[in-house]
């Protein structure tokens, strides 16, 4: 999938999102006990005209409806042992891709009822449009 990024960088955001992922299976278990379904961790990656989109989703206890976009505010968490600086870091690594990152509930045809993270990356040529786009308004690329 050819998409120019900083390898350690990306993987850094795999990682902190998988990470979130397991905790959030971990904690459901804890509060559901046996009738918490089987663990699930699905990752997704679609290729669409100009952007690359991956959805990181699991059936884990979902994020909180209520003050939501905070959580990629650095020192925010719902968790007991959390830093806060996960989803911040992963926003901002994303973003100095020239990407986005949404968080949101998992699809429920999934089969999967807990949270969803997409991560979207521009393809290079949209990415170069961008900057390009950026010059023309007196930003900087």
């Amino acid at each position: 999938i050819p998409v120019i990024v900083d390898r350690g960088l990306i993987g850094q955001v795999l990682t902190n999102l998988l990470q979130n992922a397991a905790d959030s299976l971990e904690q459901r278990v804890e509060r559901d006990g046996d009738a918490a379904p089987a663990p699930t961790i699905c990752a997704q990656i679609e290729e669409g005209a100009r952007f690359w989109r991956l959805k990181i989703s699991d059936n884990g206890i979902g994020l909180p409806r209520e003050d939501r976009a905070r959580l990629v505010d650095p020192y925010v968490t719902t968790r007991a042992k959390g830093t806060g600086l996960g989803l911040a870091i992963v926003k901002k690594i994303v973003e100095q891709h020239g990407g986005e990152l949404t968080l949101g509930d998992a699809d429920e045809r999934s089969g999967l009822d807990g949270a969803e993270v997409t991560v979207r990356l521009p393809k290079p040529a949209a990415r170069r449009k961008t900057d390009e786009d950026k010059s023309d308004n007196g930003e900087a690329a």
